[in-house]
Order: structure tokens, then sequence, then C-alpha cells
């Protein structure tokens, strides 16, 4: 089991490890009803896409019919044309020899009545011509007629004048029959090529009426796909409605659960604030103790033991505040293996005689990381303790850094800081809930929950990361990996608590709320040389600015005063005219109210050091002394 720190993007994946669990999974499935589209709206979409479909199914069949229609009309308008031409071919030719053989008047009519209806049925396709009409043709049928009429012509005034034998010789004349030939070969030329045309536009009809069946085919096949893939949509939703029912029901109950961690997360947090002044308190009184006596009395190193106990509750303080998300850590350069080493000793006493502490510091003497040495102190802590309670009848608890994890997926230096105990492990299912909040195995009596959900909370918030690998009946390894950073340059030893007095001159004005707190604050700064005035609150400490005849060199302000936070106090008191430097006592200030502060203004997280506040209250007034010399 691997966590990643979202840090610089660090994730710690050693080579042996599987693919690691995501506690913070998001669900995308895309079958949630929220991807999905209402039933009545993909219905409502297959209906017009249907109807559109026949419409344009309807839209080729009418289109099929027209083109048979017209193809139809054009056929039979070139046949009726045909038949007119062959028809009064031969008609004409009759009527002429009959007129000229009885001399009738009759056959003169009939012949007149078949040529005007002929040059008129020439003269409209000429003039109108159809789709596939040879208009060459046709003038050449109509020139060709007009020849033959002329003939005819003098054949009957021939007749009329009672030469019967001459306009039968005309009308049987070889050039009379060369004009018969030609008009029969110009009928056919068109006819032939009106056929070719028509041919040709039934192939092409053929054609469509393929393209057609193929489009309605394939419209029909989209309306049943479309209806089929509808269906099945519509069975998914009510598949994916019922999982997010039940989704609904879990997100709830993980609901109540977040509001359970608020709540427990307020709590921790007033806790721990109040747990702060309090050991503020206890630290301070025996600091000043400690400082009061001979370096050769007894008590000396009980009060010093004292003063370390108040340094480890300072780090349980941190962590709770961490847990809360109501404080930062402080992280500052830290020697790992000094710390582990020393911490072993209390580690010692929390753990039964039945269990043994084994301690592995690795090959190097330094191992540096950037951290908070209370928050890193609490995370062993917490994991020794799980560990003594895995293993309720004895065994062994191994502390061991590793200054070499041979990662391939780190590009920086990194340390390996593990924590094994030979307990009875966990199964995979308690395994994927390790670090869940409120989840423990021990029963309500006995655990919160919260051990391995604040360690998972410090590591990450210190860029690192953290793996757990356990197996039923093989006992437990809870391996932190956190990056290395270069060892400090040396500090002036004078520059500790325990070295050199600081001692400052000047007037400063102290806001604090609780009681022990202030007496402890008051105290130290006095024992510096300072002439301290108190206030309780905000108000109190206006009113002792304004009506007093002091001016102070310095204010010291709790930002967690009772009626108003310490920095809109020193706002007002900057309104007033004060002008000069300022501490503010704080867990955490927000990033943009800490960065409207004025360069005279310093923050002291607490819980707060006596020789902290000391050393940086004689630092300030000492600055600013000098300014106003130089001035």
């Amino acid at each position: 089991m691997i966590l990643g720190s979202a840090a610089g993007g660090r994730r710690w994946l050693p080579e042996d490890s599987s693919e690691p669990m995501d506690f913070h999974q998001t669900n995308t499935d895309s079958s949630s009803p929220a991807t999905l589209a209402r039933p009545g709206t993909w219905i409502l979409i297959a209906s017009v896409l249907t109807l559109g479909l026949f419409g344009l199914l309807t839209y080729h069949v009418n289109v099929t019919l027209r083109v048979g229609s017209e193809m139809t009309q054009a056929y039979l308008r070139g046949e009726a044309l045909r038949d007119l031409i062959v028809e009064h071919e031969r008609e004409l030719l009759s009527a002429a020899a009959m007129q000229v053989a009885t001399g009738e008047q009759r056959w003169l009519e009939r012949h007149r009545a078949l040529e005007e209806k002929l040059f008129a049925s020439l003269n409209t396709a000429i003039e109108d011509p159809q789709p596939g009409y040879d208009t060459d043709a046709l003038n050449d049928i109509r020139q060709s007629a007009s020849d033959l009429s002329r003939v005819h012509a003098d054949a009957f005034q021939l007749a009329a004048a009672g030469q019967s034998a001459a306009a039968l010789a005309l009308l049987s004349d070889s050039d009379y029959g060369v004009g018969m030939d030609r008009f029969g070969k110009e009928s056919t030329r068109f006819i032939e090529a009106f056929r070719a045309y028509l041919q040709a536009e039934l192939v092409g009809h053929r054609r469509h009426e393929l393209r057609s069946l193929g489009v309605g085919m394939a419209i029909v096949g989209i309306c049943i796909l479309m209806w089929v893939y509808l269906a099945r949509r519509v069975r998914k939703r009510n598949e994916a409605f019922q999982q997010e029912l039940v989704a609904r029901s879990r997100l709830e109950a993980e609901l109540l659960q977040s509001q359970k961690m608020e709540a427990v997360g307020r709590l921790a947090s007033g806790i721990a604030h109040d747990f702060s002044n309090l050991i503020t308190a206890i630290r301070g009184f025996a600091t000043l103790a400690r400082e009061r006596l001979s370096p050769e009395h007894p008590a000396r190193r009980s009060l010093a033991r004292v003063e370390e106990a108040a340094d480890q509750a300072q780090g349980v303080t941190r962590g709770l505040l961490t847990f809360s998300r109501k404080s930062a850590s402080e992280k500052k350069p830290v020697d790992l293996v000094a710390q582990v080493q020393e911490d072993a000793r209390w580690f010692r006493r929390v753990l039964p005689g039945t269990v043994r502490l084994n301690l592995d510091p690795g090959s190097q003497p330094e191992v540096w990381v950037l951290g908070d040495r209370g928050q890193i102190q609490q995370v062993l802590l917490n994991l020794v303790v799980n560990a003594r309670d895995a293993m309720p009848d004895g065994g062994e608890v191994t502390i061991k850094i590793d200054t070499d994890p041979k990662t391939e997926h780190e590009s920086e230096p990194r340390v390996t800081l593990s924590v094994t105990d030979t307990g009875a492990g966990m199964d995979p299912s308690v395994l994927q809930r390790a670090v869940e909040p409120f989840f423990t195995t021990k029963g309500s009596e006995a655990g919160t929950g919260l051990g391995l959900s604040v360690v998972h909370g410090i590591i990450n918030d210190h860029g690192g990361s953290l793996r757990i690998d356990s197996l039923p009946g093989e006992g437990t390894e809870v391996k932190l990996s956190l990056p290395v950073v270069p060892a400090p340059v040396a500090r002036d030893e004078g520059s500790s608590e325990e070295g050199n007095e600081v001692s400052g001159s000047g007037t400063v004005f102290l806001a604090q709320g609780h009681p022990y707190v202030r007496d402890i604050l008051v105290t130290a700064l006095e024992d510096a040389g300072f002439r301290v005035s108190p206030a309780t609150s905000c108000p109190a400490f206006r009113s002792l600015y304004s009506d007093g005849d002091l001016r102070p060199d310095l204010i010291v302000l709790d930002n967690d005063l009772p009626d108003g936070c310490g920095v809109n106090c020193l706002e007002k008191i900057r309104a007033h005219g004060y002008a000069g430097p300022a501490i503010i006592l704080a867990h955490e200030l927000s990033p943009e109210v800490e960065g409207g502060l004025d360069a005279d203004v310093m923050l002291l997280h607490k819980p707060v050091r006596v020789g902290d506040l000391r050393r940086l209250a004689v630092a300030m007034t000492r600055s600013r002394s000098s300014s106003e010399e130089a001035a």
C-alpha cells in the first residue's frame, strides 16, 4: 500500500511494489446518471430522426416514381411522333396518287389535311423540343416533306389541266423516289436517336432505383439500430440509476462521517489551543526555575526533563492542529538519526517489558531532513504505539534508517525510515482502510482510529510518502520516505536557550488572556530587564496604550485574545500612532494576513518558549534603538 505526496509531484514506488492503492479515487464512471440524458429526451430525438429518415425515404420513392412517369411520357410522345411521320409518309403518297388518278376533290382535301397535320407536328417538335429529340433530323424531315409537298402540288396542277398521265409520271419519277427515300432515312435517323436516348435514360433510371433501394434499406437499418441503441441506453440508465441509489446511500454515510471528522477536528483544535497555553506555562516556569538554580543543583536535571516532556507534549499539540488543519508545521533542518536515537529513550517507556525495541540508525552518522521535530516525533510515537497494540503477547519493534532506498522513481536523495513489528499483521481488507480516519480494529474503548491518519497527513505535509506492507501472522512494516537536505551550517552555541543570558531595556506592553501564560511571559520579560505592562484583552490593551503616560518600546500580542485577534488589535494601535516593533503570538496566520504585516512585526509560533521570546524582544528593541541613534 502506497500513499504518495502531492507536494512537488512526488510519488514513492519501490521496485518490488504492486500497483499503489489510491485512497482518494474520484468516481468518473461514464454510466453515472449524471452523464446520461433523460429517456424522454432520447425518445424524442429517436422519433425525430426516425420521421426524418422516413421522410427521406419517401422523397427517394417520389423521385423514382416521377422519373419513371417522365420516362413513360417521353416514350409515348416519341412513339406518337414516330407513328405520325410513318403514317403520313404512306398516306400522303396514297392520297396524292388517288387524287391524280380519279380527280376527286375529297382526296385533295384529305391530302391537305394530312399535310397540315404533319407540318404542325414537325413545327411544334422543332420549336419546343422534348428531351432526346434530334432537332437536326426534324429539320431535315421538314425540309424533305416540303420538297415532296411541292412535287404533289405540281402533280395536282397537271391533273387539274387534264394531264393525268404527266401527273402520274411526275409521282413515279426517280427524283420523287429519291425525295421519298431521303424523307424515310431522316425519319429513321430521328427515331433511332430518340430510342438511343430512351435506352440511356432507362439505364440511368435503373441505377437510380438501385440507389433508392439501397438508401431505403440503409434508412430502415439506421432506424432499427437507433431504436435498439435507445433501448440499451434506457436499460443502462436504469441500471446506473440503481447504482446511483446505492452510491447515494454510501455518500450519505460518508457525509455523516466527514461531519463527525469536522466536529472532532474542531474539538481537537480547541483542546490543542488550551493545551498549548498550559504547555507554555509548564515549560516556561520550568525554564525559569532551572535558570535560577546553580549549575550543580540536583533539581536542574529534573527540570530539564520537565522541559523535554513539554516539548514532547508540544509535538502532540502540533499533531492535533495538523489533523484539524489549524496549524502549519514549523519545518527546520532536523538530524533524523539524532532525533530517532533521542526519541527511542522515550519510546521504551511506553512499551511493556514483553516488547523489545531495536534501533538500526544506518551507516550514516547524520541524515538531515526538513521537518518539524515535534511532528516527526509524533509520527514515530503513533507507529510505535500501533506496533505495541499489535503484539499483546510481546514481540519486537525495529526502527531502521536506510539512506539508500534505491528507487528509480525519485531523482533527489531520500531517506527511508521504517517501523517494523512482529505482530498479528493485517489482511487486505484492513490494509486497504488502514489510513482511513476513525477506522480501527482495537474497539472504541482502545483506539480512536486517528493514529495513521495523522501520520499520513504529517508525512504528506513534509513532502514524503508512506508505504505499509503487512500479511496476516507475519507482522507489519511501515516505511516513510522523506527528501534529504544538506546539513545546516553549525550555529554559535551562545545562541541556544542554554547559552548566554540576554538582557534588554525598555517598556513592553503585553496582551495575553490566559493567566498562566501571561504570568510566565511577564516574568520572562522582566528577568530580561524589561518593564512589562500586561493586559488581558484587546480593549484593555487599547486603554493601556491611550490612557497611560508610558509609551512602549515593544508590544507583544496574543492572536487568540478573548474578544478579538491580536492582528486587528495591532492595526488599531497603529492607528493611534504607534510605529514601533511588535510580536504576534499565534499557532498560524493565513498567508494573506501574514503577508500584510509590516517589517516591524514578527510572528512567534505557539507554544512559546521563554528563551525565544526574550531573545526576539531584545533583538527588536536593540534594532529600534540603533535606528533611532543613527537617525
